[in-house]
């Protein structure tokens, strides 16, 4: 269920689930080797390189801020509407109603993104989301509500569905020997949404950080000195 259309899972996952299969698929990308070390590249690189992959990533963000898994990929048009009755909210208006993920998954999650390194660090794809009164940008655009900073996620994952669609319609049409010849057009878009996707957690992880043990905490301030996405608070 889900797959390429079916939006956060299509219902087929729950946060545990989410959660225990990134940190594995971390470990196991970023596993020893007995082969040595351009052996244990190539398991990262098929990880990453794997549409599979990037729909799941796709599913975990979108289930984070709490997408409907019964709405496809089809069925949302973020024009001027926004995210507006689309995406699922709590009471106090922010996202997550259907989807509530623990300060374990949370940490988890971050962790499994710094290990399987597809994060850009900050210092090359700018902070987006940061914590604070508002959602505001490194380079001064505003996301002022949640809202706001939920569109451009969500903007951002359907633009990952749509280049892995792509990419697998043109690698159909072509025989098995020449599959190879189309690039998985959809990592650098991917690579955005782990990027925003470590600065969600880390906004909300800062709004429920008294929910966190220590090795929690630990684990996030090592992803996201890892990943090098630490802000400036």
């Amino acid at each position: 269920r889900g797959g390429a259309k079916g939006l956060a899972g299509g219902g087929a996952f729950n946060s545990v689930n989410f959660s225990t299969a990134l940190h594995r698929l971390a470990r196991i990308a970023s596993a020893y080797h007995a082969e040595g070390a351009d052996a244990q590249a190539e398991t990262r690189r098929a990880v990453l390189s794997d549409p599979r992959f990037a729909i799941f990533v796709c599913s975990v963000a979108e289930a984070i801020v709490g997408v409907d898994p019964n709405q496809s990929s089809s069925s949302i048009d973020l024009g001027e509407a926004g995210a507006e009755g689309r995406v699922a909210k709590t009471s106090e208006g922010k996202p997550g109603a259907l989807f509530t993920f623990s300060s374990r998954e949370f940490s988890n999650i971050a962790w499994a993104i710094s290990k399987l390194s597809f994060a850009p660090p900050a210092s090359v794809f700018p902070n987006v989301y940061m914590y604070g009164r508002s959602y505001a940008t490194q380079d001064g655009t505003s996301l002022a509500t949640t809202e706001d900073m939920v569109q451009d996620f969500i903007t951002t994952s359907l633009k990952v569905r749509a280049q892995v669609l792509e990419v697998a319609k043109e690698r159909n049409a072509l025989p098995d020997s020449a599959k190879g010849q189309v690039k998985s057009r959809w990592i650098p878009t991917l690579s955005q949404l782990g990027g925003k996707l470590l600065d969600l957690v880390a906004v909300f992880s800062l709004e429920t950080l008294t929910t966190f043990n220590s090795q929690e905490v630990a684990n996030l301030l090592y992803s996201f000195a890892t990943a090098g996405r630490a802000d400036s608070i």
